[in-house]
């Protein structure tokens, strides 16, 4: 059953705080991209007790795809370049893979000439795994924190997605080969160079998994089948010993991407379209959208609650703050160029606003 507790812009003129003033709510360290001016974007995270801090400062290019480890190291993805001058002749820019920490300036843990892409840390945070775009198929890659070493997992004719184990031991992936979509895991072995098998559990020609994210007790993995043929979004939930999966969103919501996990393994949010449609108004020359993108809460009995309503973008939510509290972004409407970092508590609904200026297309990443 759907259960609306509020609209994030319904409380913000009176939740609005400065971040220095705002209750220290035990906030584990939250990354995001944060805009600076037209497409230009830096590295932002959120500490504990609500400051924030900019790992990366350009105003020329494009910081994007971050994930955190445990000890506050931040990879991301960017097409930075030597040069900073304006190149009118350009017609491509290249994207790769680098490490910062507090205090401390980028640098380049995996470069190539092709696109580099959605960097994400080993549960141990000594190794980064990544998608390699362009050229032939798409790569799955992985390589050591410091940059020693480099080397290909998988091969495909394209990669949806992936996400680590909690233990580190194996990845699991969503791709295409030919017309088969596989979803399968493979193993992470130590010094060997050659690319992985994929223990396949998934064949299907119609309805692949497109997002990925696998439960931190091990036990189960959630993923988003996208049809291409026509219906919803939906997000399922496999279980990992007995093979069998569950549909976790209702019928008529068209969920956005993968979900976060409680650290117990037990319940999931994740965002979804409600009431979606839109229209193309020929005198204001612009797309008109109709419905919201929404909050949900969820169990893996397949319980769930809507947590949010209105017209607004809902999306990115984790869990924080002992898991009483989500993180997610919001903006006024569906086709919003900037968003808004909030906080609201699971019980009474309450939203309090952290940041007003996280890129368009950032995600939320928690250590």
């Amino acid at each position: 059953m759907s259960i609306p507790l509020c609209n994030p812009f319904a409380k913000a003129a009176a939740l609005l705080l400065p971040l220095s003033i705002v209750p220290c709510l035990a906030v584990a360290d939250i990354v995001f991209s944060a805009k600076v001016a037209g497409p230009v974007s830096n590295i932002y995270t959120l500490d504990d007790s609500y400051e924030l801090h900019r790992l990366t400062d350009n105003i020329h290019w494009r910081d994007i795809e971050p994930d955190i480890a445990a000890d506050d190291t931040v990879v991301f993805a960017s097409n930075r370049t030597d040069e900073t001058g304006v190149d009118l002749e350009r017609r491509s820019e290249n994207f790769n893979i680098y490490l910062v920490a507090a205090g401390k300036k980028p640098r380049p843990i995996v470069t190539s000439a092709r696109q580099d892409l959605k960097p994400r840390f080993s549960p141990d945070g000594k190794k980064v795994a990544f998608l390699r775009r362009g050229g032939d198929g798409v790569q799955l890659g992985l390589a050591a924190r410091d940059g020693s070493s480099e080397r290909e997992l998988l091969s495909a004719d394209d990669i949806f997605d992936y996400t680590w184990s909690p233990d580190g031991e194996r990845v699991a992936v969503t791709l295409r080969r030919g017309e088969k979509f596989l979803l399968g895991t493979l193993g992470i072995a130590t010094g060997d160079s050659s690319p992985a098998a994929v223990e396949i559990l998934e064949s299907s020609d119609g309805t692949p998994p497109v997002n990925l994210s696998w439960s931190p007790d091990g036990r189960h993995l959630a993923y988003v089948r996208h049809p291409f043929d026509g219906g919803s979004r939906s997000l399922w939930l496999r279980d990992l010993a007995s093979g069998g999966e569950r549909r976790i969103s209702a019928d008529g919501v068209e969920v956005q991407a993968a979900p976060s996990w409680s650290r117990d393994g037990q319940r999931l949010l994740f965002a979804a379209l409600v009431d979606y449609s839109f229209h193309y108004d020929e005198q204001a020359h612009q797309k008109v959208y109709r419905g919201g993108m929404q909050l949900f809460s969820a169990d893996i009995r397949g319980g769930s609650r809507q947590l949010t309503d209105g017209k607004a973008l809902h999306r990115a939510p984790l869990f924080h703050a002992g898991e009483n509290r989500i993180a997610f972004l919001h903006g006024q409407t569906l086709d919003a160029r900037s968003l808004a970092l909030g906080s609201m508590d699971l019980e009474s609904g309450e939203v309090r606003q952290l940041y007003d200026g996280v890129a368009q297309r950032s995600a939320l990443r928690a250590n």
